[in-house]
């Protein structure tokens, strides 16, 4: 099968919670061939591994020597946040000190930042046969998705007649490093492919959103 322009919708059961301004389609396909890769707590945190991506070296195209997927397009552009906390209410123990510093009973508060919306969509340049194998193991979207954020409840794959992976209608589809551009409005220091939490990734890049023109591609 060959490479063809997608765009993926997902319905989503419940918003999904971000840690990172946007949420990259080239990061969730990565990610999920890592995972197929093995044990997914092998490698230290935080740390690069090495993973032979196999026959799924070939689900997204390069383009400009960028990953041709976009970051996520939500029904609406806003953004909200809610604290949720867990804390053991002292009055059912009677005798002795409880620890709630640490261990099981540990109190905790947290921020989550979300978006309210229930559907996702991103635009890709790909195989759909590798993708839609890959996704098939992808429950959830987001943070802290062991809470139930960001659950998908439907998704489907449609082959589309143009490319907007990287660029549409003039505006940056996802992070584009300056040096493929000939013309952007605006530029930043971002994380251009995956893994997007990794320094040695990041570049000048026009972000998601800004006006660009690309080099013409060598």
């Amino acid at each position: 099968m060959k490479a063809r322009p997608l765009k993926l919708t997902f319905e989503l059961a419940f918003p999904i919670s971000l840690n990172h301004r946007w949420l990259h389609f080239d990061g969730i396909i990565g990610h999920t061939i890592w995972a197929r890769s093995g044990d997914r707590y092998e490698a230290p945190t935080k740390q690069e591994c090495a993973v032979d991506p196999g026959k799924f070296k070939r689900a997204i195209t390069l383009k400009y020597g960028i990953p041709a997927a976009s970051v996520g397009v939500f029904e609406c552009d806003e953004y909200r946040s809610m604290y949720y906390q867990k804390r053991t209410e002292s009055e059912f123990f009677h005798n002795g000190k409880l620890d709630i510093g640490s261990g099981f009973f540990r109190a905790w508060r947290m921020l989550a930042i979300y978006n309210p919306s229930l559907r996702i969509s991103f635009y890709c340049h790909g195989r759909r046969d590798l993708i839609e194998e890959l996704l098939g193991d992808v429950t959830h979207l987001g943070d802290n998705v062991r809470l139930g954020w960001g659950m998908i409840r439907d998704m489907r794959i449609e082959q589309i007649d143009r490319d907007y992976s990287i660029v549409r209608d003039g505006i940056a589809m996802r992070p584009i490093p300056v040096r493929c551009c000939s013309e952007y409005s605006e530029a930043y220091p971002l994380a251009w492919r995956s893994p997007y939490w990794s320094a040695k990734n990041i570049e000048l890049c026009a972000p998601p959103g800004a006006k660009v023109r690309l080099k013409r591609n060598e």
